[in-house]
């Protein structure tokens, strides 16, 4: 069985798409997961399946869609895929400063992004890189210091969420235990 992880898009936030992680965890079995953990209220699961990771997201969204009335963007990687974004952090020193460090995994490869514009809108002090399959900001300060972040959906025409490194870091740990 593969081990995965889960990654929802805007659940839990302001009030809006409520999806407890017991739900969650209950929907990710009947969706054929084995030893399903949930992270944090932000719409993270780690789980194992003999099913592909894109049968996995359609059914979730689809059961979602049901029982709840929404379906969220849903991203899963495999143990694999994650470890190899987790590893290709260019800013590896920012490590041990977990809450100045993210990633926004996105869901859909970017087109035509202009990073000189966005480095532009970088404060003096942020830095970033973006692939084909994540951001990575670093953010010496706090993310809500950030002048590029409020304009990142103008740069970046692509769906993603955002995890920062205590959240990423723990659900590699979790991926891998199980």
């Amino acid at each position: 069985m593969t081990p995965y992880i889960a990654l929802l898009r805007g659940i839990n936030v302001g009030g809006n798409n409520l999806l407890p992680m017991q739900d969650m965890a209950a929907m990710f079995a009947d969706c054929g997961c084995r030893d399903v953990q949930t992270y944090i209220q932000s719409g993270n699961a780690v789980f194992r399946s003999d099913r592909g990771a894109k049968a996995i997201a359609t059914d979730f969204q689809s059961l979602c869609q049901k029982t709840k009335g929404f379906a969220p963007q849903t991203l899963i990687l495999s143990l694999d895929q994650y470890a190899q974004i987790v590893r290709a952090n260019p800013f590896p020193e920012a490590e041990s400063t977990p809450k100045a460090l993210h990633i926004f995994f996105l869901l859909a490869p970017p087109t035509n992004v202009d990073q000189t514009a966005m480095q532009v809108a970088c404060n003096p002090v942020e830095r970033f890189h973006l692939t084909d399959q994540a951001l990575y900001i670093h953010t010496p300060d706090k993310l809500t210091d950030s002048t590029m972040l409020p304009k990142l959906g103008k740069f970046i025409k692509a769906p993603m969420t955002q995890r920062n490194w205590n959240t990423v870091a723990k659900l590699l740990e979790m991926a891998r235990a199980i």
